[in-house]
């Protein structure tokens, strides 16, 4: 005869093992679908962006380049000749657009990264804002080498951090300063904004903050933002050996 209490005690605890895996298997799978959506969100995002910046410098090229050639047509068009008077104004306007290229080219990858040099990329980040009329203060970088993308991605995170400052709160200088060893790289930004600004609203941003926040989380590293008498500080800190 079959012990009813040896199958009672059996069923007893067997219903609450198989519960328990069936809610085991359901949360896995539901975190996997949400870790797979957020990728594709991710990937989204990145192609949205790259097509923005595409868009973005297509139009830079096509009106810089526009401003180049309407006085040059009208010169040739009026049958203008190149003599004493006006070669020192062409030789400028020369000048002036091949700077331009020159900055479009290193916005899009700057030449100092070709060598995975971080640090070199950030000194030089400054040619970049001449045209501004805030003073830009870097605190002169170390030579910085990390692997894969991670150089790229804090270059763009510094970068995208200056052009919102500037844009948005319009301050008359920013500085930037860094911490740096072994086990952290830690960038440092500070200004005093000329434009009313909530500590919310510069710790939320526009397209420019997401994109920003989206590189910190790629890299694993952290974001701080503070505000004390009027002054911002933001800081970007990241572990070197997980970047």
């Amino acid at each position: 005869m079959v012990d009813n209490s040896f199958v009672s005690d059996y069923f007893f605890f067997l219903i609450p093992v198989t519960t328990g895996v069936c809610i085991l298997v359901f949360l896995f799978y539901f975190a996997y679908l949400r870790h797979y959506k957020n990728l594709r969100v991710l990937r989204f995002r990145a192609f949205e962006n790259l097509e923005n910046e595409k868009l973005k410098i297509s139009r830079e090229l096509h009106d810089s380049l526009g401003a180049f050639l309407v006085p040059l047509k009208g010169f040739m068009n009026n049958n203008g000749q190149f003599d004493s008077t006006n070669i020192d104004f062409w030789n400028k306007h020369v000048s002036d657009f091949e700077n331009f290229i020159g900055n479009v080219n290193e916005n899009l990858y700057p030449s100092e990264l070709l060598d995975n040099n971080l640090g070199e990329a950030l000194n030089s980040i400054s040619n970049n804002f001449n045209f501004t009329q805030c003073q830009l203060i870097i605190a002169r970088f170390p030579d910085i080498y990390l692997k894969g993308n991670s150089g790229i991605h804090i270059y763009r995170i510094i970068q995208e951090t200056l052009v919102n400052i500037i844009k948005h709160a319009n301050p008359d200088f920013i500085r930037v300063s860094h911490q740096f060893n072994e086990q952290l790289l830690q960038i440092n930004v500070l200004y005093q904004p000329n434009l009313k600004q909530s500590l919310d609203q510069i710790k939320k941003g526009g397209r420019g903050k997401t994109n920003i926040l989206q590189r910190i989380e790629i890299l694993k590293g952290r974001y701080d933002c503070k505000k004390d008498e009027e002054i911002v500080f933001e800081k970007f800190m990241f572990d070197v050996k997980k970047v």
